[in-house]
């Protein structure tokens, strides 16, 4: 199996080289360490190489060492300064912000990729939202194996559903008041961020769309699934009041998911106290050089941590950004 490993001094990262080297696994082995899961696969057994039964990760932080790894048949084991600890306690830790292109999904992807952006950040600065994310989760597997033996007319206590929608009733209110605290704080941000990149054409707005839990309806009984409440919320995007996803430009949708991305940055910033590390990974291959270098002076005025970016050329890194960086080419 091979083994990789880098040392980042610098507060600009580049890493440089051709497509299909590692550059995005490298830095998104960042994102695993600090949030524990992959940024693109939240399955780990998702993250093994194609032929082998495990894959292990290990960082050296200023404040610590972490050890990540799952094995066929084991499952996943974290550790911390060598002592075996939970998710939970790690996840804030170490702030974090991927950037990357498949974040189109944010506007023309389903309603998950928007839960998953909104859970990302919560997660991140609000533990009682961690745990209660964690809590929902599993009182929303036991509703969903209670429906389904419903739906197959199987004798069911009825009492054992009521008990579990009393318990995910509060934990419900709880993520969906956060979500829309969230979307609130992050629509200004948006606004100024939006109007800067992209030289203030239109007026971006942002509304979240939470989906009411309740008692079990008659459709869920039918059908076995869980219908409604947070594992179905979703955002909606506008321009100038209308739908980014029906009726924007390519141009406007990128120019509309970096200010998404850059102002969960500002916010993170702002409510942590210790600053976000940034992965922005092959921006160079998407975005126009006016779009590119407004984005980059914005991020260099912001309070983070480290800045790593993946590129196929070097001196343009160099060129754009300028500074003391290290260069790790693959």
């Amino acid at each position: 199996m091979p083994e990789l490993t880098c040392q980042f001094e610098e507060k600009v990262v580049v890493i440089h080289g051709l497509n299909g080297l590692g550059k995005t696994n490298l830095i998104d082995s960042i994102h695993h360490l600090c949030l524990t899961k992959s940024y693109f696969k939240s399955i780990d057994q998702h993250n093994v190489q194609f032929g082998a039964a495990m894959y292990t990760l290990e960082g050296n932080f200023s404040d610590g060492h972490v050890f990540m790894g799952w094995e066929e048949g084991k499952g996943k084991v974290i550790r911390e300064n060598r002592y075996k600890v939970t998710a939970k306690s790690l996840i804030g830790k170490r702030p974090v912000v991927m950037v990357a292109p498949s974040d189109t999904g944010l506007i023309l992807g389903g309603s998950e990729e928007r839960r998953k952006m909104m859970d990302r950040f919560l997660c991140q600065v609000d533990s009682e939202y961690l745990a209660a994310l964690t809590e929902y989760q599993k009182w929303l597997k036991q509703r969903s194996a209670i429906l389904k033996q419903i739906s197959e007319h199987q004798s069911v206590d009825p009492f054992l559903l009521e008990f579990t929608e009393m318990k995910m009733g509060p934990l419900a209110s709880l993520l969906q008041n956060r979500r829309k605290a969230f979307i609130e704080a992050l629509s200004p941000e948006l606004v100024e961020i939006y109007s800067n990149i992209s030289g203030g054409r239109e007026i971006p707005t942002v509304e979240y769309l939470p989906s009411e839990f309740g008692p079990a309806s008659a459709q869920e009984k039918a059908s076995g699934r869980n219908l409604a409440g947070p594992q179905a919320d979703d955002i909606e995007w506008k321009l100038d009041g209308f739908s980014v996803k029906k009726f924007a430009s390519q141009g406007q949708q990128k120019s509309l998911v970096f200010s998404i991305k850059l102002a969960q940055i500002k916010r993170l910033s702002q409510e942590q106290s210790i600053p976000p590390t940034l992965l922005f990974d092959d921006l160079f291959e998407k975005l126009d050089q006016q779009r590119l270098k407004r984005l980059l002076e914005w991020v260099q005025e912001q309070n983070f941590a480290q800045l790593f970016i993946t590129d196929t050329q070097r001196e343009r890194s160099q060129d754009l950004i300028g500074g003391s960086m290290d260069f790790i080419g693959l």
